[in-house]
């Protein structure tokens, strides 16, 4: 298996998609992936980069129920009427 230091000695080999299909070491695989800088940089997020992502995600979230919430009254008002 290759260490960081191989990986980074024959320039990242994440970016070189083409690497990847000429080995089937599974454990290759995962370290160079592991090791690159696409993984790398997506675990690097600040903690208000996050609340920040969770925050816009919630306000999506509720922009949604909000719609959906009269839909539900709805469906519940007319499956209401039809066991009457």
């Amino acid at each position: 298996m290759n260490s960081p230091k191989d990986c980074k000695a024959r320039g990242s080999a994440w970016p070189n998609r083409e690497a990847f299909r000429s080995t089937d070491n599974i454990a290759e695989i995962h370290a160079r992936w592991r090791n690159g800088p696409e993984h790398a940089n997506s675990q690097k997020q600040s903690p208000q980069a996050v609340v920040e992502k969770l925050t816009g995600d919630t306000a999506k979230l509720q922009k949604m129920l909000a719609k959906l919430y009269p839909e539900l009254a709805r469906l519940q008002q007319m499956t209401t009427s039809i066991h009457a």
